[in-house]
Order: structure tokens, then C-alpha cells, then sequence
């Protein structure tokens, strides 16, 4: 029986369900940066949302804005603040006051504040106010009515990447019981990438299996993204079914938006070390510019093919500018991936207190945002560089927490790993119970499939 067909939104309007799916997922405070073209988006969301239910207060910023103000301003649903575009000085110190009030104004405001303006606006934020920019949420970018969707990855897969599975899988839900099949595929999406993140993997595979089968033919971008992530979590969990996701999203690329589906296939495996590195420099090449989120996963790709061939000066330059691609942005998870290549490629080349640095710079994202996989990757890096470096406690303590994650996550391969360095460790310690423990333990495990999640590249 042929399944009933939803209309598909403008793109407009389909990044602002994904801003009001936000709104929806979280009580209390929250501050969500939201990227417009021109005072007119404003306007426009401003107008839509309450045409949604959403009751929001209005406050175009043209004064130097207080908490009084912005508590005085709110709705019962929370504040819409429009900033502009070259803020005067007296504004700028205002965000100066409210970063050091920022814990007093998410207590009484107690609703979400969506920080709205054209990027330049976002990004003095961050430089006047870094902390209470450091509690936002990932960014959400609006196009004006009838532009062109911008290349890259689509702006609904990033938007709500930080939401954890149990407020995704309420969102999914939700929608599948509004009848609305499109976005529950595209939230089944999402929550299979939260869950994997996490190391949940067997449950990000029955995710990606149930969005799969709802995914609309008219949607083809979601069908390829979701053939992609089938690949990975069946090639880690040691599935017999990845060359079918595989072959798949060969097929489907040509659907896809052309460049983010050469990115993939490359970091799911399916090009030849020599035409993935020439793929990747075109890609980094023609997006530098105006495209940083799929520069950014370029680099991130790009940077590691250049470590497996050696070619360790090549890799830290595209790494670095995949760094800067994701702090132009916000993309907090990414530049974090970024940062924990850039260890293994520092460390490679003999300076492991530079590639512990590095380390440290990633783990608060990993943390903040519940990212288990990348968290235990870089436990584990960290561990053995300060092992190498002669810092046994902190050695024990990040190889063993590791350890932990890949056991409760049930991959072996990254397990066997952090337990043999962490037996080393010990034996350096002069623990040889601790050490013959962990030697036990490794020798009980039967490892399968690859040593970790798939997903935080």
C-alpha cells in the first residue's frame, strides 16, 4: 500500500519549524543564536512564530540593552531580540555588563532568548559577552524568503545537534503522530546521530532503519545522509549489511547536493586514497570562501587521508584552516573533531605536550554536548600522550575513564586500546595487580567490527 505523500515547505519555512521544534524540545532559558539576512527576517520570523502559538516579546536593540530590559520585553514564550549590524559603542559595553550577569539573567528571564541579527551582530556577541555566548545553543541560519538553499550540510541537520536523543526522540514522535512524515524521517535522522554520538550504535542503526523507511522520494538529500550513516554504524558494529547502505549512497550522490556528497562517500570509504586527497583539496578549494561548515568537514576528512600518507605539514595546514572554518560559524563539535585530528597529527610528528594542549582544547565541547564517542576518542589520545610525557595520573585516570565509555558502549576494538596502554601505565606504576587486571580483561574481549563510533567525523 502507497504511503501518503506531505507537501514539502519552502526552505524558509522548514528552518523555521526546525527554530520552533527548538523552542519546543527545551524548557527554561536558553539563548539561540539566530543568523538573519536583514531586519525584514526579522520581521518575518517575528510574524510567523506568532502565527505559531509562540508569544514572543520584541526588542529591537537601538539602546543599550539590561536584564531589566530584556525581563521587562519578554513574553510569556520568551524575547525575540533584534541587534544590528554595527553596533555603537554603548551597546557594546551593554553586552560587556550582561556577560557578567549572564547566570542572573537565564535564572529570572526562565525562557528562551533568541538572539537574532545579521552575523556581524552574533559575532560581536561573542567578542563582547564570551560568556554568555559560551551558553548558547548551535546556531540557527534564515535565509530571506526565496533564496537559494546554500550548499553544504543542510541547515535542519545541524541546527539541533546539540539536543540530546531523549528531546529528539519526543520531537520524532510528535511529528509522526501530526501525520507529518517528513519531519519525522529528517528528526530520525538527528536523533540516530545524537545516539551515535554517544556510542549508542546498535540504537542508532534502528533509528537510521526506521527514518529510512519514511524518508519522502522527493527528499533524496535525506535518503543520501541516512545511506551514509548506515554505512558507518554497520561497518563498526561488524554488519554484513554495509555494502548495501554503501552502494546506495553511490546511487543517491547524484541526487545529493553535489560537493557535501563527495565529503561523505569519502569519509564512509568509498574512493581510492588518490582520488579521495584530490576531491577533498577541491572541495576545501571552492568553499573556503563563503561555505565554512562543509570546508570545515573537508578539512576535517582532508587532514586525516594527508596523516595516513605521512604527509604530516600538508595535514596540519588543512586542519587549522577547518578550525578556523568551524570558530567562523559556531560549530563548537566540529572544531573539536578538528582539534583531536590535529593532536594525532602533532603527536605523530614527536610534540605530545602540543598534542596534549590540543586534547584539552577539545574535551568542554565533547562534555557540554554530551558527545560520548568523541569524548572517549579523546580521553584516550590524551592518555597516551600523557603517558608518554611522564604524567601517570593522568594517564590513569583519562585511559581508564575510556576504557569505561567503550565498555558500557560495547566496542571492543577501542576497549582492547585503552586497556593495554592503561596495563602500561600501570606497570610503569609499579602496579602489577592493576596491570594483570586489565591484561584479563583484554584477553576476555572478542573485539568486532571497528574500535569506535562513526560518527563524530
Amino acid at each position: 500500500m502507497s504511503r501518503a505523500r506531505t507537501p514539502l515547505r519552502t526552505e524558509t519555512e522548514r528552518l523555521r519549524v526546525v527554530l520552533l521544534r527548538r523552542l519546543a524540545a527545551v524548557d527554561g532559558f536558553q539563548l539561540v543564536p539566530v543568523e538573519l539576512d536583514g531586519p525584514a527576517g526579522a520581521d518575518g520570523l517575528r510574524a510567523w512564530l506568532a502565527s505559531h502559538d509562540r508569544r514572543l516579546g520584541w526588542l529591537p536593540v537601538r539602546a543599550a540593552p539590561t536584564v531589566a530590559t530584556l525581563l521587562e520585553r519578554a513574553g510569556p514564550d520568551g524575547l525575540l531580540l533584534v541587534g544590528p549590524e554595527a553596533p555603537s559603542p554603548a551597546v557594546r559595553r551593554a553586552l560587556g555588563v550582561l556577560n557578567r550577569h549572564r547566570d542572573r539573567l537565564g535564572r529570572v528571564l526562565a525562557r528562551p532568548l533568541l538572539w537574532t541579527g545579521p552575523r556581524a551582530w552574533l559575532a560581536t556577541t561573542a567578542e563582547e559577552a564570551p560568556d554568555l555566548w559560551s551558553i548558547r545553543t548551535l546556531r540557527h541560519v534564515m535565509p530571506s524568503p526565496g533564496a537559494p538553499p546554500a550548499e553544504g550540510t543542510p541547515e535542519w541537520a545541524t541546527a539541533l545537534a546539540d539536543l540530546s536523543p531523549a528531546a529528539l526522540e519526543g520531537l520524532r514522535d510528535r511529528a509522526q503522530a501530526a501525520g507529518d512524515r517528513v519531519e519525522a524521517a529528517r528528526t530520525g535522522y538527528l536523533l540516530a546521530g545524537a545516539l551515535a554520538g554517544r556510542a549508542r550504535l546498535a540504537e542508532a542503526l534502528t533509528a537510521v532503519r526506521r527514518a529510512d523507511a519514511e524518508t519522502d522520494p522527493d527528499d533524496p538529500e535525506l535518503a543520501f545522509d541516512l545511506a551514509v550513516l548506515g554505512a558507518r554504524l554497520t561497518a563498526a558494529l561488524g554488519d554484513g549489511d554495509a555494502p548495501r547502505w554503501l552502494a546506495r549512497a553511490r546511487v543517491l550522490a547524484g541526487a545529493s547536493t553535489g560537493r557535501r556528497a563527495q565529503v561523505d562517500l569519502v569519509a564512509a570509504g568509498q574512493e581510492p586514497p588518490e582520488v579521495a586527497l584530490g576531491t577533498l583539496r577541491g572541495v576545501l578549494d571552492a568553499c573556503r570562501e563563503d561555505r565554512p561548515t562543509l570546508a570545515a568537514r573537508a578539512a576535517l576528512s582532508l587532514g586525516r587521508a594527508l596523516r595516513g600518507q605521512g604527509s604530516l605539514e600538508e595535514a596540519e595546514l588543512a586542519l587549522r584552516e577547518g578550525i578556523r572554518a568551524a570558530q567562523q560559524v559556531g560549530e563548537l563539535l566540529a572544531e573539536a573533531n578538528l582539534l583531536v585530528e590535529l593532536a594525532a597529527v602533532v603527536r605523530a610528528g614527536g610534540d605530545r605536550a602540543r598534542a596534549r594542549t590540543l586534547l584539552d582544547g577539545a574535551l568542554p565541547s565533547y562534555r557540554r554536548h554530551g558527545a560520548t564517542d568523541g569524548l572517549a576518542r579523546a580521553l584516550l589520545q590524551r592518555g597516551i600522550c600523557a603517558a608518554e610525557l611522564g604524567d601517570a595520573a593522568l594517564a590513569q585516570g583519562d585511559l581508564a575513564a575510556a576504557a569505561r565509555i567503550y565498555a558500557r558502549h560495547r566496542l571492543p576494538g577501542a576497549e582492547a586500546r585503552a586497556r593495554l596502554a592503561l596495563a602500561e601505565v600501570l606497570d610503569g606504576l609499579g602496579d602489577r595487580r592493576g596491570a594483570r587486571r586489565q591484561r584479563a580483561r583484554l584477553a576476555a574481549l572478542r573485539p568486532v567490527g571497528a574500535a569506535g563510533a562513526p560518527t563524530s567525523g
